[in-house]
Parts: C-alpha cells; structure tokens; sequence
C-alpha cells in the first residue's frame, strides 16, 4: 500500500494541504479548473527562465461578477555564477523596460558592482508585471495578485532535489555518482530519511532498468510522519528517465 499510493495524497488535511484552495459550484467548476491548469503555465513559462520553482499554490475568492485569485509562488534564488550571464542577457533584451542606471552599472567586467539579490528583487518586480499583463488578458473581469517566497535549502525538497538531478543527468554525469552527491546533501540538510529511485535507459543502455539508494528511515504507512513525494521526468538523447524521491522531514 505504501508504495502504490501517491504519499501526498495519502495525508491531504492530516499534514497536507491542497494545491488549489477554491470552491464553486457545478456550472463554473470546469472553467476554474481549465484556469489554473492555463495560468500555472504562463507563470511557469515566465518564471522558470531565472528560477526554479518548488511549489506554486492558488486560492479563489468570488465577489460580485468578479473573481479574485491570488498565487503564492516559492522560489529558489540560483547560483550566483549562472544568474549573472542569464541576468545580463535579460537587461540587454529589456533595456527600454528597465531603468537605464542597473544596465549602465551591469557589463561584464563589472559584474561584481551588483549583489545577486538586488538583481533577483528587480526581475521578479518586471516579471510579475509581465505576468499580470498576461493573466489579464485572459479575463477582463478577473483580480489577480502574485506572492514570491524564497525557499533557502535546496535539498529540503522534494521537486527541487528532482530538478536537480535533472541538471546533473542532462549534463551527462554518471547517475550513480548525482544519487550518492544527493543523498550526502539531504544529510546535510538535517533530513531523516529518503528514497531516490531512478528507472529508465540508465547511461544510455539498451536494456531499461531501475536503480534505488535509501537513507535513514522513511514510514509510508503512518500518517503522522510528514513524507513529501515528488515524481519527475528527464528528457534524454536516450528516452525518458524517471525519478521517484521521497523525503521524511518529520
């Protein structure tokens, strides 16, 4: 049972909570749920470019002939290396929409003038707005409002630890070393257990196989322990490699 059976799911209102927290009646339900599925992608699409996101949540609230929804979005900030060359790129494309004194103090040579984070704040500030622009092109009569949170460790979650194992598997570094590297990581993390399983055309072989690594203890079947579950896939040269990654933070 514990391994058939999607661990999120499982514990919804004991330690989860839901996605999207909204209710409507029959005739507007199917419409509200083709939203979210559109909207979650526009945010994606923009955000995705600088940041990785780990969770995005929606909630509704109806007015008079109007809907407000309101998305609470949680960030990792990337590495500072990678988001200097990505950053510098977005202010030369974006130069009549940004303030002329950030792209005169942003060259190349002068990376180092500019703090990784004051760059972050300002291109979540433009992002938001280009979002906003978009979600209201989508219904007139529909309010929405954008909350950016920062998740500081990376390996405290389930979707981030997923993505980052898809960097390493793209850049073609062998998986039995990235499992072992995350693993260590969750240690560090302060994390009492996991499970990583990956399962595919391992190392470009002919024959597809599945691989497991666990640490410490991981309880599916009690309700108490809060296990977040995430499942992911890898686009390869090869096929398509899976990840399973289960984490007992408590």
């Amino acid at each position: 049972m514990g391994q058939k059976t999607n661990p999120n799911l499982f514990r919804l209102i004991i330690k989860k909570k839901y996605s999207a927290s909204w209710y409507s009646d029959k005739k507007k339900y199917s419409q509200f749920l083709k939203e979210d599925h559109l909207l979650k992608e526009i945010i994606i699409n923009n955000f995705e470019k600088f940041f990785k996101i780990s969770s995005l949540t929606i909630s509704r609230e109806e007015s008079v002939n109007k809907n407000i929804a309101s998305f609470n979005i949680c960030l990792l900030c990337p590495k500072e290396k990678e988001f200097y060359l990505n950053a510098y790129n977005f202010f030369k494309e974006q130069k009549n929409a940004i303030s002329q004194k950030i792209t005169i103090l942003f060259d190349i040579k002068e990376e180092k003038l500019l703090d990784c984070t004051f760059l972050a704040k300002k291109i979540i500030k433009f992002l938001k707005k280009k979002t906003l622009k978009e979600l209201s092109k989508f219904k007139k009569n529909n309010i929405y409002y954008l909350q950016t949170n920062f998740s500081k460790n990376l390996f405290g979650n389930a979707n981030l630890t997923a993505k980052y194992i898809e960097d390493q598997i793209q850049k073609r570094i062998p998986y039995r070393r990235v499992i072992k590297q995350t693993i260590e990581n969750i240690k560090l993390s302060g994390i009492k257990g996991a499970i990583i399983s990956i399962s595919g055309r391992l190392n470009g072989a002919e024959i597809a196989r599945s691989e497991i690594k666990r640490y410490g203890k991981v309880p599916l079947h009690s309700l108490n322990s809060d296990i977040e579950y995430c499942q992911h896939k890898v686009n390869t040269i090869y096929g398509i490699i899976g990840i399973k990654i289960w984490l007992n933070k408590a």
